[in-house]
């Protein structure tokens, strides 16, 4: 997708840099698909999009008619502008939930009514508003997922972050050094031998 970069892109760039070609900035690849028309036969246009549905991420990927000539992009940024909060309540907050698709829930409602109309006693951006709903979003609460866990109106004895993180109790965890921190990982390594071409720059041996 023209919007961002991939992560492909990034560690390709990345190995351009490392062999001094510090100009190149984006390094995309794409695919292309030629279509052949069965005897008598035509493409129509809901062929094609019916073929790119099946063979493309929608989420990270883009379909293109011609090959691109450059990276950039004529998008604007949406404007920054503020919500009625102090002046409407919760329904500003309730409309912009619905245009913004921001999946708040009933206590999200009233921690933000509270927080901006008693607390900061201003009116909340747009930008600030989306930037909480995907700090708040399911798969960030940890502390949601950290919570007592009640099965049929029995208390278990651990929560489902408690579960999760079982997995990798004891020595099945040997490894790992920060797990379950701040979205985040790291497992400990060994020692290896490091491989180096005896001529850089060029075809050669590794030593």
């Amino acid at each position: 997708r023209l919007a961002f970069q991939s992560a492909w892109s990034t560690n390709a760039v990345g190995i351009c840099g490392n062999t001094g070609l510090e100009k190149v900035t984006r390094l995309e690849r794409s695919r292309r698909f030629q279509l052949h028309a069965a005897a008598g036969k035509t493409i129509t246009e809901a062929n094609r999009a019916t073929f790119a549905a099946m063979v493309h991420d929608r989420m990270t990927e883009c379909v293109y008619s011609e090959p691109l000539a450059t990276f950039t992009t004529n998008v604007s940024p949406e404007e920054v502008y503020t919500i009625p909060v102090l002046a409407e309540g919760r329904k500003a907050l309730e409309r912009v939930d619905k245009e913004m698709g921001l999946a708040f829930d009933e206590e999200d409602f009233e921690f933000y009514l509270k927080l901006f109309r008693d607390d900061i006693k201003r009116d909340p951006t747009n930008v600030e508003l989306f930037d909480m709903g995907q700090s708040n979003s399911e798969h960030s609460r940890h502390w949601f997922f950290g919570g007592n866990l009640i099965v049929d109106g029995v208390p278990q004895p651990g929560s489902l972050f408690k579960m999760v993180k079982d997995t990798i109790a004891g020595e099945r965890g040997h490894n790992s050094c920060i797990a379950f921190k701040d979205n985040s990982s790291v497992i400990r390594g060994y020692k290896n031998t490091m491989l180096r071409p005896t001529v850089a720059g060029g075809a050669s041996k590794l030593d």
